[in-house]
C-alpha cells in the first residue's frame, strides 16, 4: 500500500512476492506524476524490509533524487499512519464481506473498495 501523505489517498497493489515491490513502486510513481504531482515523489518512508533497501531499489532512488527515510526495524509503532490505515482497511473489508455474505476470496476487491470509500468520504 502506498499513501500520499498530502491527500491521504491510498493506492493498493497486491503483490505475490516482495520482489514485485520495485515494479509496483515505479508504476505508482508514474501514475502519481501523471495524475497528481508532476514533480513526482520527493521522499519515500518505509520500514527496513529487504524489498525497499536492496541494491536496485536503493540505486534507483538515488538516481531519481528521492530521499528514503527508514523507520526503526521491527517497530510498527514508528510507522503508525500506515499501520493504522492497514488496520482500518482490513476491518472495513472484513465487515463488508461479512455483511454482504460474500466469500473470503474477494478480500482484495473489498480492500480496494474500502480504500476507494475512505478517499472519498470526509473524516
Amino acid at each position: 500500500m502506498l499513501e500520499d501523505l498530502f491527500s491521504r489517498e491510498p493506492r493498493m497493489s497486491f503483490l505475490k512476492a516482495k520482489s514485485e515491490a520495485f515494479e509496483s513502486y515505479k508504476w505508482y510513481k508514474a501514475w502519481l506524476k501523471t495524475h497528481r504531482n508532476p514533480d513526482g515523489i520527493v521522499c519515500l518512508g518505509s520500514d527496513r524490509g529487504g524489498e525497499f533497501i536492496d541494491g536496485e531499489f536503493a540505486t534507483y532512488l538515488l538516481n531519481v533524487r528521492t530521499a528514503h527515510n527508514l523507520n526503526v526495524h521491527d517497530s510498527p509503532q514508528s510507522n503508525g499512519v500506515a499501520e493504522r490505515l492497514n488496520q482500518t482497511l482490513i476491518e472495513s473489508a472484513r465487515s463488508m464481506l461479512f455483511r454482504a455474505e460474500l466469500p473470503p476470496f474477494l478480500w482484495a476487491k473489498a480492500i480496494h473498495h474500502a480504500a476507494w470509500l475512505r478517499a472519498r468520504v470526509p473524516s
